[in-house]
């Protein structure tokens, strides 16, 4: 019985989230994307470049799509910020803060809490660790970086706490016993 309330749960919980039927009608109808008049007239200059590329070889639906995913390209490039960090032998990198949160998921919290609660951090070197963790920071970085993780002042990610499970699993970690 509580197999069926669950699932019932969480097929209402999935309709909720992809919304009514009248607004999903209206997307089909008007386009997915809503932009300021300045923005459509920009949409409406790449969809008429398509018209003149694509000839009558595709529908206007297909170039009214294909027009939006274009301008929303030029707006990702310029929404983009570059951010520079320091390498370890030395110099620095440039990134993007986009593409490092989409590589570097978050893990959850009930996991990251799991974690942090088993490891004893009086008992473990917490600089090998550290630098098992984060080859690429300097020692001081990792170790920085793991303590800042492992009391909460940032977020564990997916990576992270995969690995230090594995360590913990293994034994190269000292667990509280509790």
């Amino acid at each position: 019985m509580d197999l069926i309330r669950l699932i019932i749960r969480e097929e209402v919980n999935r309709l909720i989230s992809e919304g009514g039927y009248k607004r999903q009608k209206n997307e089909r109808r008007h386009g997915k994307r809503k932009y300021s008049k300045e923005e459509w007239k920009k949409v409406n200059l790449i969809y008429n470049k398509l018209k003149e590329k694509f000839g009558n070889t595709k529908s206007n639906k297909e170039l009214v799509a294909k027009a939006e995913d274009e301008f929303d390209k030029i707006l990702a490039k310029k929404l983009i910020k570059y951010y520079t960090r320091k390498k370890k032998g030395g110099g620095e990198e440039y990134y993007s803060y986009n593409d490092y949160e989409s590589k570097n998921i978050k893990s959850s919290t009930a996991d990251a809490e799991q974690i942090r609660t088993r490891i004893d951090q009086e008992n473990t070197d917490i600089a090998a660790v550290a630098r098992k963790v984060f080859p690429g920071h300097t020692d001081e970085g990792a170790q920085s970086q793991l303590r800042k993780i492992l009391n909460g002042e940032r977020p564990m990610t997916k990576r992270v706490a995969s690995i230090l499970s594995d360590m913990i699993s293994s034994g190269q970690i000292a667990v509280n016993k509790d």
